[in-house]
């Protein structure tokens, strides 16, 4: 889809008659549709060591999830109350307050809080597959060199 597709859907959404919360599903769906959703930025300490603990392989019981930086929710209300000047601010203010970093599910609630080791996003990992990310050879591998690098920070 293009950036103006996503527009001319949000616009629709946001005309519709429905609960606000509601309108955030429907966004969340929306934006599900773009490959580059929910990227993530970053890393808690506490999310990498639990990701040692799992030989680096993303397990159900891990207990580690990509939490927004700034709430979905929060972001969506924004931009549903607010009248953009174009769709390229809206779809920058929509692409700033997109950015996940793996946290444990205790963290979530505090993620914005949080302090984290930077991902490098331009590596083409963890890409958004459904409402998860994609974990292979690759994705352990960056992980096993990025506990290797900040091991002492981690102790």
């Amino acid at each position: 889809m293009t950036t103006e597709e996503f527009y001319h859907d949000y616009k629709l959404i946001c005309k519709m008659k429905v609960p606000l919360k509601s309108k955030a599903e429907m966004l969340t769906i929306l934006f599900k549709n773009y490959e580059k959703s929910w990227r993530v930025i970053g890393i808690t300490k506490e999310a990498l060591k639990r990701f040692k603990e799992y030989n680096f392989k993303k397990t159900k019981g891990s207990k580690i999830n990509r939490s927004h930086i700034n709430g979905r929710q929060d972001t969506f209300e924004v931009m549903m109350n607010t009248n953009f000047e174009s769709i390229d601010k809206w779809w920058d203010f929509y692409y700033e307050n997109d950015k996940t970093i793996f946290s444990l599910s205790s963290e979530n609630a505090k993620v914005g809080e949080q302090i984290f080791i930077s991902i490098d996003n331009e590596l083409g990992l963890f890409k958004r597959s459904g409402y998860t990310w994609s974990h292979n050879k690759a994705e352990r591998d960056y992980l096993e060199s990025l506990y290797e690098c900040h091991i002492n920070s981690l102790i």
